[in-house]
């Protein structure tokens, strides 16, 4: 029997916008998640042999996009970045690991714009931190090396 090669976690990693572009781990969180869908229409087209039959559907693909989320603890140093990320067009990367934790395997990227950033905190527990980025054009995987 052979086992599948597991994925640990994923780091989500936000662009600096310089030349080279370098890029920051969003530090604390511990969910994320790479979210791919398509848009689509539905259509209709009767048999013209069998007019009267009702017709079987068709899906037109009309577009495809990504979103990113990212969930966990709120790292109060890295506040002004988040703050400044919000709503704004900026390099993402989605680097998923190895199940020993340190190897990356392989990188998702691409550009997306910061939609969602709630911050959330109880009495006598730590301040936890949403993110949620929606891709901006075709975004790239890159198998590590």
């Amino acid at each position: 029997m052979s086992e599948p090669n597991t994925i640990e976690f994923g780091v989500l990693k936000m662009g600096d916008g310089a030349d080279p572009e370098g890029f920051t781990s969003i530090c604390g969180l511990n969910t994320t998640g790479f979210n791919r869908t398509v848009e689509s229409t539905d259509r209709y087209i009767r048999d013209c042999t069998a007019p009267a039959t009702p017709p079987n559907r068709r899906v037109k693909v009309t577009g495809r996009k990504w979103d990113l989320t990212g969930s966990g603890y709120f790292n109060m140093g890295q506040q002004a970045d988040i703050e400044a990320a919000i709503g704004v067009k900026k390099s993402w990367q989605f680097v998923v690991m190895d199940d020993d934790g340190t190897t990356p395997l392989g990188t998702w990227a691409g550009s997306g714009v910061m939609t969602a950033a709630n911050i959330a905190t109880s009495e006598n527990d730590l301040g936890t931190l949403e993110l949620t980025i929606a891709s901006d054009g075709a975004w790239t995987y890159t198998a590590a090396s």
